[in-house]
């Protein structure tokens, strides 16, 4: 008996766990980011997006988010709510084989500030809910 008189108290607390967005380990929940890479006038189809916290603008997480960008141009990675310094570099391998015949995608050269946050004057604030191509990131030569 002792028994179901907690239940609905210990469903209440998870009822306000979940609506504080806690996960049940502590960490804020993450949201999804999907975006483009341009540079000029197409894609750059080779390389590494990371998003650093900006801890000026109030974001207190410790660890970066990154993702590989496609042969697209697109990078998706997962990361908490907040403001964000974005480094851009576009060495590495590629995410995809290509077809039998087709060359390795080349590095292209890019501008060296983009390696750096806080260097790139790339900025972007993860949302909930965001409008198409929010985090979509213009590069230069």
């Amino acid at each position: 008996m002792r028994v179901r008189s907690r239940c609905p108290v210990v469903l209440g607390l998870c009822a306000v766990l979940v609506a504080a967005g806690c996960n049940g380990s502590g960490e804020a929940p993450k949201y999804d980011v999907a975006g483009k890479v341009i540079l000029d006038n197409g894609a750059l189809s080779l390389g590494t997006v990371t998003y650093f916290p900006d801890a000026e603008k109030g974001n207190t997480e410790k660890t970066p988010a990154s993702s590989q960008i496609k042969p697209d141009g697109t990078y998706t990675l997962q990361t908490p709510a907040g403001f964000y310094k974005v480094a851009v570099t576009s060495e590495g391998m590629p995410t995809q084989m290509p077809a039998a015949g087709q060359a390795m995608p080349k590095a292209l050269p890019i501008n060296a500030k983009y390696k750096n946050a806080e260097s790139s004057g790339l900025r972007v604030e993860v949302v909930p809910s965001p409008a198409p191509g929010t985090y979509d990131l213009k590069v230069t030569k």
